[in-house]
């Protein structure tokens, strides 16, 4: 997302995704474009190698060429959540400049940072050929298919390393604008919710693209090649709680601060009460029963405040926000059960 406060340059992905952002056409429309050149490109391998009909397209190929445009999507929607949820949370009084340059780091991820990430993919991927990792096999490989599978590695690798990166960096920079926060108003409750919608979508997005990606390989014939239970199971685990890190532990910082503003206003309810409780009893010691019940009525109605106070809730997120979030974070299980029943069924 540009900004004019640029205290860096923005990374290739974003400079993708504003151009795609500034087009009069739609941007699924070129995204759409994307893939199709990517795809393109990936069965153009087969093609060469004389595999597969020129013209003729692989179901494998068809589908895991989604993955990298989904990827980008994916990123480009979450940046624009959280130029939304920036402009809900936004705090009184504070330096528009200030504030500007912390919604751009908020949506864009420094060049230098996504080009390191570049150059370690191909690393990551050349070492696990040197290890046999098995993401690949060597045999019965021409030389064709070989470099077709290892563009593809890289690929998408290079685009989860930089998935991992942009969650990790934009989470983190959540949390520190709301440890800025110098006043917590209970009872203005929107812009302490603003950034759950962006974290908890950012949950959702990791189990989207497990769950597309499990999917597609199932579809295509290739799920779990190789492939033992429990790492399928270690890896399912392993983005659930990622997801659930990236919803709550941004968030976690302003639950603390919202536990102290609670406290601090029961505080100030417990002090008032204590002094209307003296004050009715100087009055029946007067024998004033007058401003006795008064000083009697004021105390149920701090009483009520109290109880409604404490009621308060200190997770800054709405109900249906969690709920939703919940809904969705246990599919990638629910997807693999059904596979796995397939399986032994058919």
């Amino acid at each position: 997302m540009s900004s004019n406060i640029s205290p860096y340059s923005p990374s290739i992905v974003d400079r993708l995704n504003d151009w795609i952002n500034r087009q009069r056409m739609p941007a699924w429309l070129i995204y759409v474009a994307l893939y199709l050149v990517y795809l393109i490109i990936d069965q153009s391998f087969a093609w060469l190698e004389q595999t597969t009909a020129v013209g003729q397209f692989e179901l494998r190929r068809v589908l895991i060429s989604i993955w990298p445009t989904l990827t980008l999507v994916i990123l480009n929607y979450l940046d624009r959540v959280a130029l939304a949820a920036s402009k809900e949370f936004r705090p009184l009084r504070v330096d528009d400049e200030d504030y500007s340059e912390k919604v751009f780091r908020l949506t864009n991820m420094p060049s230098g940072s996504v080009w390191i990430l570049t150059a370690i993919g191909p690393i990551l991927v050349i070492l696990s050929y040197s290890f046999d990792l098995e993401i690949v096999k060597f045999a019965d490989r021409t030389t064709i298919s070989l470099v077709a599978e290892l563009v593809r590695n890289v690929i998408g690798l290079t685009l989860f390393l930089v998935f991992v990166f942009h969650t990790i960096r934009q989470m983190t920079i959540v949390s520190q604008m709301q440890s800025d926060l110098t006043e917590i108003d209970l009872f203005n409750s929107t812009p302490l919710y603003a950034f759950s919608i962006l974290t908890s979508r950012t949950g959702i997005a990791w189990v989207f693209l497990l769950s597309t990606s499990l999917t597609f390989l199932y579809l295509s014939g290739t799920a779990y090649a190789g492939v033992s239970t429990a790492l399928i199971i270690t890896f399912i685990t392993s983005e659930i709680m990622l997801a659930l890190a990236s919803f709550i532990l941004p968030l976690v910082s302003l639950h603390a601060q919202m536990e102290k503003a609670k406290g601090r206003l029961i505080d100030e309810i417990n002090m008032y009460m204590k002094t209307s409780i003296d004050k009715m009893e100087s009055e029946l010691k007067i024998l004033d029963p007058g401003k006795a019940s008064a000083k009697r009525d004021l105390v149920e109605t701090l009483k009520m405040q109290q109880s409604y106070v404490r009621e308060l809730r200190t997770w800054p997120w709405k109900s249906e926000t969690l709920r939703g979030f919940l809904s969705v974070i246990f599919l990638p299980i629910l997807i693999t059960v059904i596979q796995q029943l397939i399986e032994r069924l058919f």
